[in-house]
């Protein structure tokens, strides 16, 4: 990957408002409780997961990346579990270019905001298996009895797979 995928151009958007159908299309709750807006983009939000080119055309400005991974792209492995940021259900890797690697942080995707990870990089739990294989740090975990009822433990795995 060459070092122009890396480069923004920093603008200030004119929000506009959309209607409580299009919110409700983000998240369910948001059905009655919230009015959105949407980011008038000069060009698609794009960002980099499992080495594939994500695209998003038109996306409301406070969609978040954990409802755009659960209800669009289907990677229902990252949970919600508190929708503030506190539990860590919700971690996943996000990637900056950093020299000519990449420097990986674990965030929370319940409160990332998808204009947030716009020439990123993102890994999820379901991002670590090869082959349907787990990786050595899931499998230390199951063997070790490392988890509770086992809900957060997708972002137990992240989080260590950050370090």
């Amino acid at each position: 990957m060459n070092r122009s995928t890396w480069s923004r151009v920093v603008v200030r958007p004119k929000l506009t408002r959309i209607t409580s159908r299009e919110a409700a299309s983000v998240h369910p709750i948001a059905r009655s409780t919230w009015l959105g807006f949407r980011l008038p983009l000069a060009q698609a939000l794009q960002w980099i997961s499992d080495g594939e080119l994500v695209e998003v055309a038109d996306a409301p400005a406070t969609a978040t990346l954990l409802d755009h991974l659960r209800y669009r792209l289907r990677r229902t492995g990252t949970k919600e579990g508190c929708a503030e940021g506190d539990c860590g259900a919700c971690t996943v890797l996000v990637g900056d270019a950093e020299g000519d690697g990449i420097a990986w942080r674990a965030v929370n995707a319940c409160i990332l905001f998808l204009p947030m990870i716009d020439g990123k990089a993102v890994l999820t739990v379901e991002s670590l298996s090869q082959g349907g294989a787990p990786t050595p740090l899931q499998t230390c975990m199951a063997r070790n009895g490392s988890s509770q009822c086992g809900f957060c433990t997708p972002g137990f795995v992240m989080s260590l797979y950050g370090r």
